[in-house]
């Protein structure tokens, strides 16, 4: 196959680079070949011009066969603008001849790229050239066959506005080698005879036809043959139109990798990718151990979507503001993934998004580093990444992190340090939270590096108290157990001192560890430094995740902040707020943006009161400092006392997106670990230091009163507090939760000032930037007016109340029952927005998915009709009821008993179905099996004809019964009862035992019938 400019050619860049050399002479004359017995274009063997001639004509023949193609099918009316952009993606060498002096220029090709668009003129990138010399260079991976694959910067884009009323347009790409001394080659990039790849792209979709069929690669054969994968686009004329580096085909049809079959290896839109709106994807594995797992905490990942969905990030295209973070956890979580919400009307998403979730075994594994950095021993990061990473479908769209064990980034052995990335922009980081704190230089570590457990609402060392640590609600067998004050704050046993709350279990980081140590490192791989922009750290200014100082997700927010939602207190830094060492304001602090005053030397008076100094001070102390205030140390654990400027940084607006341009890519180009990044010690430290600045807070005021609870927990205290008054504490800052019996913890958090701040999509907490946490509660009505019984409660949480009228109760979210005496509860959950749920198989309650629960119960008819008694209970549910007719009581299941006065209850069961039952034995009453109780009671026979008085009862079950002319009969439950004549008359106690027959005290005279159903009273 003869191809056009191939044999021997020379680049015709110097039309657009000022290098092309005048045309010979010749390259007027006509080739001797007659006309039409090759290609447009191509010369024939015999044709004798200059290289240089027959370049230029065969290129003149493209360009106007494409010219006169877009002429002709140009529509007359014209349409509106549309760009048409070509990205280029991937290209691979193929062989190693493309230079014909390789000694010099090396084996790989100075690739540039030149485009044509719609018969325009030509584009060229040679600005941004791959230049490698000899070498090999950076940013190229050997391949099968010596082939090397390159990554082009998004530079190599190239752009021209058309007109949509054309419908389709021609595009011709040429790729080049650019030669130092002799003239540029031209590699074959088209399948077909000509080294130059002819396209029509169309302007609806931007597919492609031609050369190649769109979406494959094109490649072409021979020594200087190479595979060119790119990207067209008539969305944008950058190609990426939200600046996410994930160009705009792909987020609309698919990732396609750089084989040259078109397959789709990542399907982006089904994850969720959007080309108007910023997306980021990380593939997340873990180590795992027979004992416990390093994967994270679902809640620790979720924290950091939401996060980066309620970053302040514009995005025009569609008007929505965030970025999705899209991360996949495969199937750690379940089958499925979890879209997640900003307020902005971006999704980021957590789950199985087709690659992700691998559990790798930590045997064997537990130092991972980057291939022997420093010398010390451990797993290649690489090797791990390799073995469960696909580079061909994935390397493109996808960052990846290993939640670990250890690294050796500061000691050989028992390295707590909290993760690693692996360059300051780059595309692989991990996450190790795991190892030992050595305490007394032995080697050996006797306490886990970072907090083992999360709150979990469970008395987990048995000592009656839950979550109780006051720093993070952790509840460890040796909670307590501490070396002292170790950090010399004069606090032993808090958060700074060893032995607290990291003393048991395995160290594999809280929530809140796991959420910003990934964030952490994930901001690295994003070009963010510890200072944001630089890297000084502990700056109190600058409220980021990269500070030292919050990673573990303390990012704190007051002033024009407060209204900005930090889930879980995970954040970069939104805000500019710049502070000179040289000239300190104490009054001024940091400003109103942050509205933070502080105490920067930690100075106080004689009586112990902080004092503060300044500019803005009251006189004398209006005289600003000169204080090293972030301790800089240049990461070695030396305070080196520098007095500079420390510059504050909006981190979420300057992230870097375009990793697949960078050197690492792939894992051959340098790496450059982030040096001395954060160990327990380090963060406790900066922690500490930015406690010690804060002016003492105003004390937090927590107000539950309209809770229809009577009672509260709140983190940190031991015990239940009265919610029927207000509380006010001084609350460290950090994060808490409250929480009423029977109720989901309420997480809220006080920041340095005493200001509470909460998730501003909880409707039933008000209070948010002020010193008071008022908790609402969400309206729930509780309509029990159908029930028999004259109380309920909602258990645990209230009290009796009145179920004659609607009763309207204030709940948190939580699981609740509502409960009669003597029924079974009936368990029901309020949720988020204060809609009532329980099982439906349950009949005798309505409300589900409302505000209201209905509870009915089932009507049971209760016969007593037949018993001399006038009134009866149903106990414990119902007050007295007339006996004289029969009563419909409506019950819920449980268990009751029929209650006459003086007697022996009868006891019964009500089913779910509303039918009653009881022993069998008992032989007095009826409807077993039925919806009916029938009590019949016992007929026995009393005389009293011989006494002089008129009437008698047995008190307390009968009234007066006449005792003339004719012996009473009426019908009894068994019970003691009282025999009692006219006033001034016969009383005597007497037993009516459950065969029916009387038992009184033998002694007695004039009476006669013991152990019969017949009493004679004389």
């Amino acid at each position: 196959m003869l191809k056009i400019g191939r044999s021997n050619a020379r680049s015709t860049r110097g039309e657009l680079a000022g290098r092309r050399r005048a045309p010979h002479l010749l390259c007027s004359l006509v080739a001797s070949a007659p006309a039409g017995t090759r290609p447009a274009g191509v010369s024939s063997a015999r044709d004798r011009r200059p290289w240089r001639c027959r370049l230029a004509a065969a290129a003149a023949a493209a360009l106007a066969a494409f010219t006169v193609g877009a002429v002709t099918a140009q529509p007359a009316a014209a349409g509106t603008p549309v760009p048409v952009t070509i990205s280029f993606t991937k290209l691979i060498q193929i062989g190693q001849g493309i230079d014909d002096i390789p000694l010099i220029d090396g084996p790989i090709g100075d690739f540039y790229a030149r485009v044509s668009i719609n018969g325009g003129p030509w584009q060229d990138t040679y600005a941004n050239r791959f230049d490698f010399g000899f070498s090999v260079g950076t940013g190229t991976v050997a391949g099968p066959g010596g082939t090397y694959k390159l990554t082009p910067p998004k530079s190599w884009t190239i752009t021209q506005t058309v007109d949509s009323a054309l419908g389709s347009v021609p595009v011709a790409i040429e790729i080049w080698d650019d030669d130092d001394i002799i003239d540029d080659q031209q590699a074959d990039v088209s399948p077909t005879e000509s080294s130059t790849l002819a396209l029509t792209v169309n302007l609806a979709d931007g597919k492609w036809s031609g050369d190649v069929a769109w979406p494959g690669c094109a490649e072409g054969s021979g020594g200087r043959a190479v595979r060119l994968c790119f990207a067209a686009s008539t969305l944008s004329a950058s190609g990426d139109a939200d600046g996410d580096a994930l160009f705009d085909s792909w987020e609309t049809y698919g990732y396609h990798g750089y084989d040259s079959a078109g397959n789709v290896y990542v399907d982006l839109p089904a994850l969720g990718a959007n080309p108007l709106r910023k997306d980021v994807f990380v593939e997340v594995d873990c180590l795992v151990a027979a004992s416990h797992s390093h994967c994270p905490d679902q809640s620790a990942l979720t924290d950091v979507v939401r996060a980066f969905a309620a970053a302040p990030v514009s995005n025009p295209g569609d008007g929505t503001t965030g970025i999705q973070l899209h991360l996949d956890t495969g199937p750690l979580y379940g089958p499925g993934s979890v879209q997640i919400n900003g307020s902005g009307g971006v999704r980021g998403s957590i789950g199985n998004l087709g690659g992700g979730g691998s559990q790798i075994p930590e045997a064997g594994n537990e130092i991972i580093d980057w291939d022997g950095t420093n010398g010390w021993p451990g797993t290649d990061f690489h090797q791990l990444k390799g073995a469960n990473f696909s580079y061909s479908q994935r390397e493109d769209i996808f960052r990846y992190a290993i939640f670990g064990h250890q690294t050796n980034s500061r000691a050989q052995a028992n390295d707590c340090t909290s993760g690693w990335a692996e360059d300051i922009k780059g595309n692989d980081f991990m996450v190790t939270l795991g190892g030992g704190r050595n305490l007394d230089s032995d080697s050996a570590p006797e306490i886990p590096c970072w907090t083992p457990t999360a709150s979990n609402g469970i008395d987990d060392d048995g000592d009656g108290r839950t979550d109780e640590d006051p720093w993070n609600d952790v509840d460890e067998p040796d909670d307590n157990d501490c070396a002292g004050d170790t950090d010399g704050d004069g606090d032993p046993c808090d958060r700074g001192d060893l032995g607290v709350d990291e003393d048991s279990g395995f160290s594999v980081g809280n929530a809140a560890e796991q959420a910003g140590t990934f964030m952490h490192e994930l901001g690295h791989t994003l070009g963010l430094k510890h200072g944001g922009g630089d890297d000084v750290n502990r700056k109190p200014n600058y409220p980021s995740v990269m500070n030292y100082a919050f990673q573990r997700c303390l990012v704190f927010r007051s002033g024009p902040l407060a209204t900005v939602q930090l889930p879980g207190g995970c954040d970069y830094s939104r805000i500019v707020v710049n502070l000179d060492e040289n000239s300190l304001d104490e009054c001024a602090g940091l400003g109103p943006a942050l509205d933070l005053t502080k105490n920067w030397d930690q100075s106080v008076d004689a009586s112990m009161m902080e004092t503060l100094q300044g500019a803005t001070c009251p006189p004398p102390n209006n005289t600003n400092l000169s204080l090293d205030i972030n301790n800089d140390d240049d990461g070695d654990g030396t305070d080196d006392n520098k007095i500079t400027p420390l510059n504050g940084f909006e981190d979420w607006n300057n992230l870097f997106f375009d990793f697949q341009g960078l050197p690492n890519l792939a894992d051959a180009g340098p790496i450059h670990p982030v040096q001395y990044e954060a160990d327990p010690a380090v963060i406790e430290a900066a922690e500490r230091q930015m406690s010690g600045f804060t002016v003492a807070a105003a004390p937090t005021t927590l107000d539950l009163t309209a809770l229809s609870a009577s009672s509260f927990s709140l983190s940190g205290v031991n015990g239940w507090l009265n919610a029927r008054v207000t509380h006010t504490r001084q609350l460290a800052p950090g994060r808490y939760t409250v929480h009423t019996p029977g109720s989901a913890a309420v997480p809220f958090t006080v920041n340095s000032i005493g200001r509470v701040d909460f998730d501003p999509q909880i409707s039933y907490l008000s209070g948010r930037g002020t010193t008071t946490l008022a908790v609402q509660g969400l309206p729930v009505t509780v309509d029990a007016t159908s029930l028999t019984a004259q109380a309920f409660s909602i258990a645990p949480a209230t009290g009796w109340l009145n179920s004659r009228t609607s009763q309207v109760v204030r709940l948190l979210p939580g699981r609740y029952s509502f409960t009669v005496a003597g029924s079974t509860p009936v368990p029901f959950t309020v949720g988020a927005d204060g809609r009532v749920d329980f099982d439906p198989q349950i009949g005798y309650a309505s409300g589900r998915g409302t505000t209201t629960l209905a509870v009915q119960g089932l009507p049971v008819t209760v016969d007593a009709t037949s018993l001399t008694a006038q009134a009866f209970s149903i106990a414990p549910a119902t007050g007295w009821l007339n006996s004289r007719t029969s009563q419909v009581v409506r019950l819920l299941p449980g268990r009751y008993s029929f209650t006459v006065a003086g007697s022996t209850p009868v006891p019964f069961t009500v089913g779910a179905d509303g039918r009653v039952d009881f022993d069998p034995q008992i032989g007095y009453a009826s409807g077993r099996g039925t919806t009916t109780l029938a009590v019949q009671g016992l007929p026995v026979t009393i005389d009293a004809t011989a006494l002089t008085c008129q009437a008698f009862a047995l008190s307390p079950t009968t009234g007066w019964i006449p005792a003339h002319p004719a012996a009473g009969q009426p019908r009894l439950l068994p019970g003691s009862f009282t025999f009692v004549s006219c006033p001034a008359g016969r009383t005597f106690p007497l037993v009516l035992t459950p065969a029916g027959t009387f038992d009184y005290n033998p002694g007695l005279t004039g009476v006669s019938g013991r152990g019969t159903s017949t009493l004679v009273v004389g």
